[in-house]
């Protein structure tokens, strides 16, 4: 049996894994529902919450309060297939402070093309001082 093709398979993965989890910004995999599937470092040097403490989790936990009507909206865009990008939002970051984050969210396609997930990716666009 030639495995070459998996072997290259399984490096290419290894590889996206490692730009993912390496990557400043933050890259949040949710369900179509909102609830956190995945979370890189970025995500926690951005938001303040360990892995364990955000998968599972809404997405809500990230917004400022008040703003959950509008991250529903975004969450049906994504439901039609449409692709949301670079929103200006002021997030939450677990110790309660607010972090400037600009976010792009998008739908996540199965191999049948069906959409089986969110995926957000966000950056702190605070000014430095």
């Amino acid at each position: 049996t030639d495995i070459s093709a998996l072997d290259r398979a399984r490096s290419h993965l290894a590889e996206l894994s490692a730009i993912v989890e390496s990557s400043d910004d933050a890259i949040i995999g949710n369900t179509l529902a909102g609830t956190i599937t995945s979370w890189n470092r970025g995500a926690e040097r951005l938001y303040g919450y360990a892995p364990e403490q955000a998968i599972s989790q809404p997405m809500r936990m990230l917004m400022q309060p008040g703003t959950e009507a509008e991250l529903e909206r975004y969450l049906e865009q994504i439901r039609r297939g449409e692709k949301v990008e670079h929103v200006g939002a002021l997030s939450r970051h677990q110790a309660g402070a607010s972090v400037d984050v600009s976010t792009t969210l998008s739908p996540i396609h199965d191999r049948r093309g069906q959409i089986t997930g969110i995926s957000a990716i966000g950056r702190d666009i605070a000014p430095l001082t």
